[in-house]
């Protein structure tokens, strides 16, 4: 029949309108929440303090940066909840060697965006691949192919991700004022 053909994309083609779609998509997101009315965040660091000439170690939430000290929490700070100070220790710069802190939430973030990482190039991968020809003992489709592509890249992408996001942040004061002042801003969330 004249006028009905089906004209068949090359599989780069299609992997490369949908990138170019999901680029789109993405650039359309991040405007439309960059747009809306920001609101002060509060960031909960979690922190490991060691001692100088001590095997002690105090685990617990950055809960205040002083001048000359720094204020650990034992329990999770929640803005409407006021903390007992029974629950809060302040260390003077005079007794921490260093100070090591996460923000809270980024091992789950960073697995999250690893797992989703690798899951679209695994698809894009397979999608880029192209069907097999039939010619071939194992034939497969590019949707198969995409799904046997991203289901290893995103348990490979979780992986690394998790790996980034248990990495903690290291502070040396070694007891001196001046490594304390310097690193200051770095512990203030």
């Amino acid at each position: 029949m004249p006028g009905n053909h089906i004209c068949k994309m090359s599989p780069l083609v299609q992997g490369l309108r949908i990138f170019l779609f999901f680029s789109i998509l993405s650039l359309i997101l991040s405007q439309s929440v960059n747009s809306q009315s920001k609101t002060q965040k509060i960031l909960i660091y979690k922190a490991w303090v060691n001692y100088i000439d001590s095997p002690i170690k105090m685990k617990g939430y950055l809960y205040q940066v002083k001048d000359s000290s720094i204020v650990i929490s034992g329990v999770k700070p929640v803005p409407s909840i006021t903390i007992h100070k029974n629950h809060l220790y302040e260390i003077s710069y005079k007794h921490i060697d260093v100070i090591k802190i996460r923000r809270k939430g980024r091992v789950g973030r960073g697995i999250l965006i690893g797992m989703g990482s690798g899951f679209l190039a695994g698809i894009m991968i397979g999608y880029i691949s192209g069907d097999d020809e039939p010619s071939y003992w194992i034939t497969l489709t590019a949707e198969e192919k995409a799904i046997a592509a991203a289901v290893p890249l995103a348990i490979t992408g979780g992986i690394i991700g998790w790996i980034v996001g248990t990495n903690k942040k290291k502070i040396y004061v070694s007891g001196n004022f001046d490594n304390f002042r310097i690193n200051r801003t770095e512990l203030i969330p």
